[in-house]
C-alpha cells in the first residue's frame, strides 16, 4: 500500500460502491489523478437494488464521468416522462420531458445529443451500478467488494480510521459515506437525522418477467407508472425488454396494523389496482417478493472536519418523484468538487 501524501493510506476512502461512491471516486480520479482513492463495497456486485426510474439531471453528471456510453450500451429503457394516477378519482395525469408527438425513433445505442438530452433511463439496477463501478476502477480507483466496514475509529468529531472486516484498519485524509440508508459513518459519528412519522415507509417489490408495458413510444421508450392506493402507491418501471419493478410503498404503520406478510400486502396491493393488474396478467415473478425501510429522511449535518455524507446516507426522500438517483448522483458530484477545492 502506497501512503498518501498526508502520509494516511489512502487521500480518500469512501464506504459504499453504489452510484454515488462511484460518482464522486471517479470525479476525483478524472481532476486529480494523483489522488488515491479507496471504495469499500460490503457486497460483490453485480446486485439487485430497487431505485430504477432516474431524472434527466443525471445525463449530465453521467456524461462528465465519462460513462454515458457504456450506460447507453447497456440498451436501457428510455424514460420521457411518467404517468400518474392520485387521490381520490382514477383520472390519469401525465407529465414528459420532451413531447412524446415529437419524438423521433432513433437506433441504439445513440448518442447524447438532440432529443437524447431531454430524457433519462429506466435501470436495472445490478447491471448499471456494476457499469458505474467499474467505470471507477478503470479511472484507477480502487474497489474492495465483500469487505465491511466493522468499525468507525473516531474522536472530537473526527474519523480517525476504518477498521475493516479483513482485520486491517484503513486511515485516510477524507472520508466519505455513501453507505445509503445505513449511514455508517453518520450513526458512528451520532449524526442526528430528521425523520418525520408521517413519512416512515416500507417498500415492497418484486421483479416480474414478460410484463405488459402501459406505454411504449418507438423502440424503447417509455413512462414510468404510478399509480396511488387507499393505503399507499405502486410503481411500475419497465427496466429491461422483458424485465419490470413492481412496488408497493406504504406506511410502516398500516403494514403492521393490516396483520399480513409483506408478500401478502403486495398480493393485495397488484390485484386492487385495474391497470396494473391488466398489465402483468401474464408477467410471473423472477424471485422472491423483497421489502425494506423506506423513511424519509435529512441528516442534521453533512459535513465535519474531515468527513461527508451523501447519497442516502445524508437524506432520502419518498421516491415518487424519482429524485433519489439524481440526488445520489448531485450530492456526490458535490462532494467530489468540495475535496478537489481543498486539495487545491
Amino acid at each position: 500500500m502506497i501512503k498518501s501524501a498526508s502520509g494516511s493510506d489512502y487521500d480518500v476512502v469512501i464506504v459504499g460502491g453504489g452510484p454515488a461512491g462511484s460518482t464522486c471516486s471517479t470525479l476525483i480520479r478524472k481532476y486529480a489523478p494523483h489522488l488515491s482513492v479507496l471504495v469499500i463495497e460490503k457486497e460483490k456486485f453485480p446486485r439487485d437494488h430497487i431505485g430504477e426510474s432516474q431524472l434527466p439531471g443525471i445525463n449530465l453528471v453521467l456524461t462528465e464521468m465519462g460513462v454515458w456510453d457504456k450506460v447507453e450500451a447497456a440498451g436501457f429503457p428510455i424514460k420521457i416522462g411518467a404517468s400518474y394516477t392520485w387521490g381520490q378519482d382514477d383520472d390519469q395525469w401525465d407529465f414528459d420531458f420532451y413531447p412524446v408527438e415529437k419524438w423521433k425513433d432513433e437506433p441504439r445505442p445513440g448518442k447524447y445529443e438532440g432529443q437524447r438530452l431531454s430524457t433519462a433511463f429506466q435501470v436495472d439496477r445490478a447491471i448499471y451500478d456494476d457499469i458505474l463501478l467499474r467505470h471507477a476502477e478503470s479511472m484507477g480507483v480502487e474497489v474492495r467488494e465483500e469487505v465491511k466496514v466493522d468499525e468507525v475509529l473516531h474522536s472530537d468529531g473526527r474519523v480517525e480510521g476504518l477498521r475493516l472486516s479483513t482485520g486491517e484498519t484503513v486511515t485516510a485524509k477524507y472520508y466519505v459515506d455513501g453507505s445509503g440508508v445505513v449511514g455508517l459513518l453518520r450513526r458512528a459519528l451520532g449524526v442526528e437525522s430528521w425523520a418525520p412519522m408521517e413519512l416512515r415507509n416500507i417498500a415492497v417489490w418484486n421483479y416480474w418477467e414478460n410484463a405488459e408495458w402501459a406505454l411504449e413510444i418507438g423502440t424503447g421508450a417509455t413512462r414510468v407508472q404510478v399509480r396511488s392506493l387507499p393505503f399507499g402507491w405502486i410503481w411500475f418501471i419497465p427496466i429491461g425488454p422483458t424485465t419490470t419493478s413492481v412496488g408497493l410503498v406504504c406506511p410502516s404503520e398500516y403494514y403492521k396494523r393490516s396483520g399480513m406478510t409483506v408478500e401478502e400486502l403486495y398480493l393485495k396491493a397488484l390485484d386492487m389496482q385495474p391497470q396494473i393488474k391488466n398489465l402483468m396478467e401474464q408477467a410471473t415473478p423472477k424471485g422472491p417478493t423483497q421489502s425494506c425501510r423506506d423513511w424519509s429522511h435529512l441528516s442534521e449535518r453533512l459535513v465535519g472536519d474531515n468527513w461527508f455524507l451523501m447519497g442516502e446516507a445524508a437524506g432520502f426522500a419518498d421516491p415518487i418523484l424519482a429524485a433519489g438517483m439524481h440526488l445520489a448522483h448531485q450530492s456526490s458530484r458535490h462532494v467530489a468538487y468540495t475535496i478537489l477545492e481543498l486539495e487545491r
